[in-house]
């Protein structure tokens, strides 16, 4: 079975007063988030999917209440956390074999992420080419160095952990993390000589919604 853990405490930036960008209307019926477990249940029919939530989280709860087969982690301290700590809450509390994360806002197309991807080494997804939204990424060598800002080739914000890279959080005094962003202990794990294999998207397949400003763009998408 594969883990699944879609990361969306956060309140973003200019959404406070609209509300959680997860919750906003890609079309009738279907918010952001409704389309990213769609999209994550297509990976794999028997993954265990988690949505980590804390703003706006009793709302969030409410919409999806006719998803019987998704768990809920609920942040309280999202406003003092970053995350990092969510993915470290989720580890130490399911203790899974391996993860599979995508954090908030992040649409994909259909079949993007096999699920021959999700096992053996650890993974991170990075685009063909630059897209907008996507910030992070890594130098353009064929091993991951390091993650940061404004690099050559871009990160998804989806990543693969295997058991290996699992154990070594697991190892870790948790509190080192609470501020760290994502790709922050991604580059924890790589100092601790962890490898990930990159696998391509392709642009095209891939978005990311920031805030209400993108949804047109995410209707043309989907």
């Amino acid at each position: 079975m594969i883990d699944i853990l879609i990361i969306t405490p956060e309140i973003t930036k200019g959404m406070k007063s609209i509300g959680s960008k997860c919750l906003l209307n890609l079309k009738k019926n279907m918010s952001v988030l409704e389309y990213q477990i769609s999209q994550a249940q297509k990976i794999n029919k028997i993954s265990n999917i988690t949505i980590n939530i804390g703003f706006d989280y009793d709302k969030i709860i409410s919409k999806l209440y006719r998803y019987k087969n998704i768990n809920f982690l609920i942040n309280n301290e999202y406003e003092h956390t970053n995350q990092a700590q969510n993915l470290i809450t989720y580890i130490n509390k399911y203790r899974p074999k391996n993860l599979l994360v995508i954090n908030s806002g992040i649409l994909i197309k259909d079949k993007i992420i096999d699920k021959s991807f999700l096992n053996n080494e650890s993974k991170i997804f990075m685009l063909n080419k630059p897209k907008k939204n996507f910030t992070i990424g890594s130098s353009l060598s064929t091993n991951l160095e390091y993650l940061f800002f404004d690099m050559e080739q871009s990160w998804s914000e989806i990543v693969y952990f295997n058991n290996l890279a699992i154990d070594t959080f697991l190892s870790c005094d948790s509190s080192m993390f609470k501020q760290m962003y994502l790709f922050e202990a991604i580059n924890f794990l790589l100092q601790k000589n962890i490898v990930f294999k990159k696998i391509y998207i392709n642009k095209n397949n891939i978005m990311k919604i920031n805030n209400a400003k993108d949804i047109t763009s995410a209707r043309i998408f989907i």
